[in-house]
């Protein structure tokens, strides 16, 4: 009686948490449109408890219709979270097609229509993008602040990619950081089959198990397993460094996933400069992997190679110079850009 009263408060704990999350993100969705992003976060979920029934079912040997239809309401569930964060976003591109781009009579003559804009038929005139609804949104970017894949690889933004160049190198790393020590988390699951043919299957066996390890159902129940290679010529250092068992830990998928998003956006898409104050302001894994460079000088990162090494030296010079480095861009950042953006200068 006491567990299955723990368990159904737990459940509702759960449920009315995911529901005040929506809230706040469905608001962050309606005041910036880079809030829809937060959406990824649920289809993560979604595929992470997926594959965790998945793993549970054939160690337990359940029936596979039950697998199939937990799985499919797991995901219809968190595929309508995703879509009202994303509802704000689509309602302000329908009140701006409401409001514009439907016949409306002439104020003065009730004979005659108000004439439509002539972005309201952006849609049928560029056919190459037929398959995209009307977002007014998207249009204003376009035409008047020149957002689009790579418009904004021009000889003249060159400062404005130096600018953003320290938070999306961060970002990047942050990124490519979490995958390496998924990696050499779950080298053991993976089995690592050597072969050019089994590069995809080795990687298919990560990405399962790393979703599987970011569910809330193995949240806590998961263990870290590291893998003792020595004995083959090499000694590799089993976690990149002591900090990263937490802060890039398993459950922290959607949060670097995210941050690797918002990384390839700045880069590509919208005005680089951006990048800074768009990462900074909804990316704690941002500041998760820059206190792992700041605390990492006692346990530097060393990848794969042997001890004594060139590149086992530059790794261990790198990573007790790190903290210095960091200090001081923050420290370099914060006043070079209140005095820039006070004195109206090109900032982020």
């Amino acid at each position: 009686g006491n567990q299955g009263t723990k368990t159904q408060y737990s459940s509702f704990g759960t449920f009315f948490s995911s529901m005040l999350s929506i809230v706040l993100w469905m608001a962050a969705s309606y005041a910036r449109s880079n809030g829809m992003f937060s959406s990824i976060w649920m289809m993560i979920l979604a595929f992470g408890n997926c594959c965790s029934f998945i793993a549970r079912n054939e160690k337990q040997g359940r029936n596979s219709a039950t697998l199939v239809l937990r799985c499919t309401l797991t995901i219809a569930w968190h595929l309508c979270l995703a879509l009202m964060i994303a509802a704000p976003v689509f309602y302000h591109d329908w009140c701006g097609y409401y409001f514009h781009c439907v016949d409306t009579p002439h104020p003065h003559d009730d004979t005659k229509l108000l004439p439509r804009p002539a972005w309201c038929s952006v849609r049928a005139s560029e056919k190459q993008f037929a398959f995209r609804t009307f977002s007014l949104y998207a249009y204003v970017q376009k035409k008047h602040w020149n957002v689009g894949f790579m418009r904004y690889f021009e000889l003249k933004q060159i400062p404005n990619f130096i600018l953003a160049a320290p938070v999306l190198i961060i970002s990047y790393c942050a990124a490519l950081a979490w995958i390496f020590q998924s990696w050499k988390r779950h080298e053991c699951e993976i089995g690592m089959t050597r072969g050019k043919s089994k590069i995809v299957r080795n990687f298919i066996k990560w990405a399962f198990n790393a979703l599987r390890a970011s569910s809330y159902y193995d949240a806590f129940s998961y263990r870290y397993e590291t893998s003792n290679t020595k004995g083959n010529g090499t000694d590799e250092v089993e976690n990149i460094f002591n900090s990263s068992d937490i802060l890039l830990g398993p459950s922290f998928l959607p949060y670097y996933a995210i941050l690797a998003g918002f990384a390839v956006v700045g880069t590509f898409l919208a005005h680089v400069q951006i990048s800074t104050r768009l990462i900074c302001s909804s990316c704690p894994a941002f500041y998760w992997f820059t206190a792992v460079l700041i605390t990492r000088k006692n346990d530097p990162v060393v990848y794969s190679s042997k001890k004594g090494s060139d590149a086992e030296a530059v790794t261990r010079i790198l990573g007790a110079e790190m903290p210095r480095i960091i200090y001081f861009f923050l420290a370099f950042y914060n006043v070079l850009g209140t005095v820039m953006h006070v004195n109206w200068l090109p900032w982020t």
